[in-house]
């Protein structure tokens, strides 16, 4: 993988940072095209806008709940059980 330059690092940046119904065409599209560069939590909060080979997502995805809710409480995370979707958006917001 390549590096990404500082100005498309900083797009990516700002776009992760918005709720998913406030993203763009435009916000989409450069996540497909940067697809690459998301980690495996990011791939899932994001996989609607993706298109991803199955053999390719089912590699990336192996996320498990149990890793996303450590990730959380490292982070600070004190409350009640979220599903996996609510918990990786609560770790994406908490960043």
């Amino acid at each position: 993988m390549y590096d990404m330059n500082t100005e498309a690092q900083q797009l990516l940046n700002s776009i992760l940072q918005k709720q998913l119904q406030d993203l763009t065409d435009d916000d989409k599209r450069f996540l497909r095209a940067r697809q690459s560069y998301l980690n495996p939590i990011q791939l899932q909060t994001y996989k609607d806008f993706l298109v991803v080979s199955k053999d390719y997502s089912e590699i990336r995805l192996q996320v498990s709940y149990s890793d996303l809710l450590k990730q959380a409480k490292e982070m600070g995370y004190k409350g009640p059980k979220m599903k996996f979707g609510e918990l990786s958006a609560w770790i994406d917001q908490h960043k």
